[in-house]
């Protein structure tokens, strides 16, 4: 039997990167996700998922281990974002980048493959295009150095099903479809070329091949669309719908977008990379909108209005976190306290259930034993202690955190928690639970 050629595809949850390891395990690729959130779907059982970030060197270093190919689409992806948040944008992009870059080169990974963008070619794009830049550089001189072949992919804007809140088009769209307008900075004659996710990632799995190495490949849709025509599609799609164009914007957001093209003047000319089969945008559009109606449904459906309530006050990461006492339902702890050392076994069907869990799951354990103020055992801090037994156990690829806090979790699961439902009930279980306990 022919061993499969290992694919990592860093960032392989989100919009694109998802797309990209369907295409990937369609072409007999043992493909591996590495992520700080599981998918948000099932992507098939042929593709697997480990939870990190990369800036988690070990586990970076890990994945990487056997690979043929890697994709990098990890990072903070949005202008704005990346405005507010530069240290983050400048750890997580380029850090992050140069991490995964000294892996590869340690492990001789045949192709290095980098998610950049359009902006990383003009004066447009903020701390965003800096980051860009700056890994396009890094990545080249791992190859003039180190002899780390690779391939920089610039996209444009890439739109359709599954896209994050922030993408452009959702955002018009959504406006479009709740509140009857859409409210724009520009005045319309802006220019872009969009391609659909699904050409996007069928062009990113063809990349491989030979021609492209260490190149810089565009890939934007095939024709050039104005807003404005954007936007009268739109109304002719839903009817009438008001557009407030030059909408008083902050300087750095308007500064950071570029009107016609994003392109200055460069020594390397990119090569765009095109397909002659495309989804034409107006069906793309549709597209969007059935999603985005598919969500209005399913909300008023769905949610009572108790539920909206507590949804109000729920912060986004609850829904895919579970919480995980590690004494008693992790570690068996059949000593009790003993002298502090993680002593026990691992609790039976752990290995299974924790697998299981984190593929839609970012896994967090909580624990007393992982309180900074806790004396050192045997030199080391119950953080480390705890992250040893999970290695030696082989179990902590599907942990996401150690904390002494509890997190905020969809779930948490304790040997000692009390399931409420009325003060009558809960009270009725402790003394269940203490009868039960002092009578062994």
């Amino acid at each position: 039997m022919i061993k499969k050629k290992k694919a990592v595809i860093f960032g392989g949850a989100g919009f694109l990167g998802k797309h990209v390891a369907i295409q990937l395990a369609k072409k007999g690729y043992d493909v591996w996700i590495f992520d700080i959130m599981p998918p948000n779907e099932n992507l098939g059982e042929e593709i697997n998922f480990v939870l990190g970030n990369v800036l988690e060197t070990e586990k970076v270093n890990e994945i990487i281990k056997g690979a043929e190919v890697v994709y990098n689409f990890a990072g903070i992806a949005d202008i704005e974002e990346c405005l507010k948040k530069p240290l983050d944008a400048i750890k997580i992009n380029i850090l992050g980048n140069s991490i995964i870059l000294e892996a590869c080169k340690k492990t001789k990974v045949h192709r290095y493959i980098f998610a950049s963008s359009l902006y990383a070619q003009g004066i447009s794009g903020g701390i965003y295009s800096s980051t860009k830049k700056a890994c396009e550089n890094i990545i080249k001189n791992y190859k003039k150095y180190y002899n780390l072949n690779y391939t920089i992919l610039q996209y444009g804007t890439v739109y359709g099903y599954g896209a994050p809140k922030t993408n452009s088009i959702y955002r018009y769209l959504k406006q479009a479809f709740f509140e009857k307008k859409i409210d724009y900075p520009g005045d319309g004659t802006e220019t872009r070329e969009y391609i659909h996710v699904l050409d996007a990632a069928k062009l990113t799995a063809k990349i491989m091949e030979k021609e492209y190495e260490n190149k810089t490949i565009i890939i934007t849709g095939n024709y050039p669309t104005k807003i404005k025509d954007l936007f009268n599609m739109v109304k002719d799609i839903l009817g009438e719908i008001k557009i407030n164009y030059n909408i008083k914007v902050s300087k750095e957001k308007k500064e950071s977008h570029y009107k016609i093209t994003p392109y200055s003047y460069l020594e390397e000319i990119p090569k765009k990379m095109t397909s002659n089969i495309q989804m034409e945008l107006g069906r793309g559009i549709i597209e969007v909108l059935k999603e985005i109606s598919k969500e209005k449904n399913k909300s008023e459906k769905s949610e009572k209005p108790e539920d909206k309530k507590i949804k109000k006050y729920c912060f986004p990461e609850e829904e895919k976190t579970i919480g995980i006492d590690f004494d008693g339902v992790i570690h068996d702890a059949n000593k009790g306290f003993h002298d502090g050392t993680i002593y026990g076994n691992p609790i039976k069907g752990v290995h299974s259930a924790l697998k299981e869990l984190s593929k839609n799951y970012a896994l967090v354990i909580y624990t007393a034993k992982a309180k900074p103020d806790r004396p050192l055992i045997n030199g080391k801090t119950g953080k480390e202690l705890i992250l040893e037994w999970l290695k030696k156990h082989k179990l902590e690829k599907y942990v996401k955190e150690i904390t002494s806090e509890k997190p905020r979790a969809i779930f948490y699961i304790d040997d000692r928690s009390i399931n409420f439902t009325t003060w009558e009930e809960a009270i009725k279980q402790i003394k269940n639970y203490r009868k039960n306990l002092f009578s062994n």
